[in-house]
């Protein structure tokens, strides 16, 4: 039976504040805590493994083997950011016709798996940033989706809404959170520090899920640098393509896969310190795993 492990280590592990760990053990036998992590299993196609039980995980901690308490699909409501760029070459349309599709077949998708998911957008026109937030009505933010025009120019501020994103989904009171970028070619004019903007989105506790559409190879450093090392530190993928025509169907698997997070608690002796988590599964080719531990 073939088994996939991951590791996450302590330096990439937070203590979230908002859910603390359940005593399992009193008196005078050694204490236990119960702690919960949050992870995704996809399989060979990137597609996600719904149907797994309590038994079908394990996990160690720093080398030991834990037992594992329950394991499920969680629950919680949703909260996603959705950033797109709509700025793009001259004379150019399919791409924001693809992006439109591709807005339209995430909510559909996301609307249908998780009905009480909630779903705020900013739209990255040059150097203006335009919101609908998350309790904009479901016609209202389809009406968005419909009316998302092309701006052509060279740059786009998708680095100032992706901080936008970070602010508006940090203050949802869900712990499931996930910022999704749909990037197009263009070079990109904030000039933070790009481990302020990592922190930033780190603060928020939220997932970032980019996709790059590189069709002229037009981009900035900082913005590679965020799209190619944030999502790993953040229980997520980067996806690229060098055509649009595909954020259709990549919309729809990525809502597919935001829908399909499992809740793994397992037991631990409560003063030991947290050193490496190594989760596995009985099924699946890849495990996604948030760093942030409730």
């Amino acid at each position: 039976m073939r088994v996939l492990a991951v590791a996450v280590f302590a330096s990439a592990i937070f203590l979230a504040s908002t859910a603390g760990p359940t005593m399992a053990q009193a008196g005078g036998a050694a204490q236990t805590v119960d702690r919960t992590i949050a992870l995704t299993v996809l399989d060979r196609d990137g597609a996600p493994v719904r149907d797994l039980e309590t038994e079908d995980f394990a996990l160690t901690e720093g080398g030991e083997p834990r037992t594992i308490v329950n394991a499920a699909l969680s629950t919680d409501p949703l909260e996603v950011v959705v950033v797109v760029n709509t700025a793009q070459p001259q004379g150019q349309i399919r791409q924001i016709l693809d992006e439109r599709d591709a807005l339209k077949a995430f909510v559909t998708t996301l609307r249908a798996a998780e009905p009480q998911s909630r779903i705020a957008l900013i739209v990255c026109s040059g150097s203006a940033l335009s919101t609908t937030a998350f309790d904009a009505s479901p016609a209202e933010l389809d009406r968005r989706i419909e009316q998302l025009a092309p701006t052509y120019q060279l740059e786009s501020s998708v680095i100032e809404a992706i901080v936008a994103a970070a602010r508006l989904v940090g203050e949802t009171p869900s712990p499931r959170r996930a910022i999704v970028v749909i990037d197009l070619d263009s070079t990109d004019p904030f000039n933070v520090p790009i481990e302020a903007v990592a922190a930033q989105v780190e603060k928020s506790m939220a997932a970032f899920w980019p996709i790059s559409v590189h069709t002229s190879g037009a981009s900035t450093a900082p913005r590679e640098a965020l799209f190619t090392n944030l999502p790993p530190r953040t229980g997520a993928l980067r996806q690229t393509t060098i055509i649009s025509r595909p954020l259709p169907e990549m919309m729809r698997q990525m809502a597919r896969v935001l829908a399909s997070q499992y809740l793994v608690t397992y037991r631990r002796p409560a003063n030991s310190p947290i050193t490496a988590i190594v989760p596995s599964v009985r099924r699946g080719a890849r495990i996604i795993m948030s760093p942030w531990i409730r």
